[in-house]
C-alpha cells in the first residue's frame, strides 16, 4: 500500500511539474497563430500571455510611449469571442474594454502622454478554462 501511494504521489508531482510546460506550449502556439493579425503593425516583441482557469484574470504591465499608434489583439483557443480585456492607468482609471463595444478582439488607440497601463484580461463567465494572449503592435510617430 505504502508503495502504490508513493508511486500515486511521484507521478501526480509530476504531472504538476509537466502542466505548465505544456499549457506554456499551446499558449505560444496561440500566440504565434495570432501574431499575423497584428500587421501592419511593429509587435513590440512581447508574448503576453496566461493560462486562465474560470475565474481567473490575468494582468499585465506595459508601457505606452506618447506619440505612437498602438494596436492590441487579444486572442484564445477557437472561440476568441470569450476573451474579454480591458486597459487601465497606472491608478486603475478604465480606459477601455471590450465588453463596451460587443467584444472586438483588437483596439487601436494613440496616447497623449507616456505613461504605464495595465492590461487584464480574462474568460467570460462558462467559458471554462484556457490561454489568453494579449499582443501589442506600434508604429513609431517620428514627427515633432
Amino acid at each position: 500500500m505504502k508503495k502504490q501511494s508513493l508511486i500515486l504521489g511521484l507521478f501526480l508531482a509530476f504531472g504538476l511539474f509537466l502542466l505548465p510546460t505544456l499549457s506554456n506550449a499551446q499558449c505560444g502556439e496561440l500566440a504565434n497563430k495570432c501574431a499575423p493579425s497584428l500587421k501592419p503593425f511593429k509587435s513590440d516583441g512581447q508574448f503576453h500571455r496566461a493560462l486562465l482557469l474560470e475565474g481567473e484574470t490575468a494582468e499585465f504591465e506595459t508601457t505606452f510611449y506618447a506619440g505612437n499608434e498602438y494596436k492590441i489583439v487579444a486572442c484564445t483557443g477557437p472561440h476568441s469571442d470569450t476573451l474579454e480585456f480591458s486597459v487601465y492607468d497606472s491608478r486603475y482609471n478604465l480606459l477601455f474594454s471590450n465588453l463596451d463595444y460587443d467584444m472586438p478582439q483588437e483596439w487601436k488607440f494613440k496616447f497623449n502622454a507616456t505613461d504605464k497601463y495595465i492590461i487584464q484580461a480574462n474568460l467570460t463567465e462558462g467559458a471554462g478554462s484556457g490561454c489568453a494572449v494579449v499582443l501589442i503592435g506600434f508604429k513609431e510617430d517620428f514627427t515633432e
